[in-house]
């Protein structure tokens, strides 16, 4: 099919891949709520804009979570779940201030493929890691997610003009940081891909037609995606703002215990080949 279609000529999804993912409990209280999506036009990334401390006092509904990088090769976004604030020495570890410190290092070497830039800055999350227990910074390692995942770091966007998503994962070993893996993912024109990390439960709920948690809800986008028909930018924009607005509502913490980590500001932006990355509804506290 070459580069494919436009979004106007396709039919149903009969000659695209559509793939809805979800990363399940990667996170406690310091959970994120983050969805990710690619239609073949762009991609859509969004977050809730809660932080919890670790005892579940919120500290912030403002902060903000998804970032955006733009240089010579590359333009995307990237975003953080897990682990992303730790304040038990005198210096908080800020792990999103981290991730920022890391690409601007990374986008200066002007790596020639996203598979050589994932693999410096997983090292790179690694090393900023073991650094901050070194120095006191984080003084004891909790059981912050399942299978000793620690903080997954979430990319989406284009390299050389070739769409991609990645993704990396820090594990623990006791109170070693143990190791940081890493996948990239290269996309094709036709691919559809829908990627959420929060609540199974809601999800399922808006892929139900039959489900009525949420009766206020603009179903369009959804019934786009249970109906496999393609959708647009708008519309991924409005699957993921109604997805993280189901999370943070009172039906949605009453449903999904999981939710009562997820809420505050919501973040959206979009990335696309003609227009790079764009804020649609831009984050409180802007720290690029």
């Amino acid at each position: 099919m070459g580069a494919g279609p436009n979004w106007h000529d396709w039919s149903p999804f009969a000659d695209s891949n559509i793939v809805i993912c979800y990363h399940a409990g990667d996170y406690d209280m310091h959970g994120t709520g983050i969805v990710r999506i690619f239609n073949g036009d762009g991609f859509v990334i969004a977050s809730d804009g809660l932080r919890r401390d670790l005892d579940g006092n919120e500290v912030s509904a403002n902060e903000q979570k998804v970032f955006n990088t733009i240089y010579e090769k590359a333009a995307f976004a990237f975003a953080a779940t897990g682990v992303t604030y730790v304040c038990q020495g005198d210096v908080p570890f800020d792990v999103c201030q981290q991730l920022k410190a890391i690409d601007a290092t990374l986008a200066a070497k002007q790596y020639d493929s996203p598979v050589r830039y994932i693999e410096a800055f997983s090292k790179a999350l690694k090393r900023v890691f073991c650094e901050a227990q070194a120095d006191g910074r984080i003084i004891e390692i909790r059981d912050y997610g399942k299978g000793n995942l620690i903080t997954r770091v979430l990319f989406a966007g284009y390299y050389l003009r070739r769409p991609f998503m990645a993704q990396i994962g820090l594990y623990r070993d006791g109170q070693k940081i143990d190791s940081a893996h890493h996948s990239v993912d290269n996309l094709a024109r036709k691919d559809i891909k829908i990627e959420i990390s929060g609540s199974e439960a809601i999800k399922q709920s808006f892929l139900s037609a039959d489900d009525l948690t949420f009766p206020a809800r603009d179903l369009s986008s959804w019934d786009a995606v249970r109906n496999r028909r393609p959708f647009t930018i708008k519309g991924g924009v409005e699957l993921a703002r109604t997805y993280l607005a189901a999370c943070a509502s009172p039906e949605g913490r009453k449903l999904d215990k999981e939710c009562e980590s997820i809420g505050g500001h919501i973040h959206v932006a979009t990335v696309t080949l003609t227009d790079g990355f764009q804020w649609v509804e831009p984050p409180v506290k802007n720290c690029g």
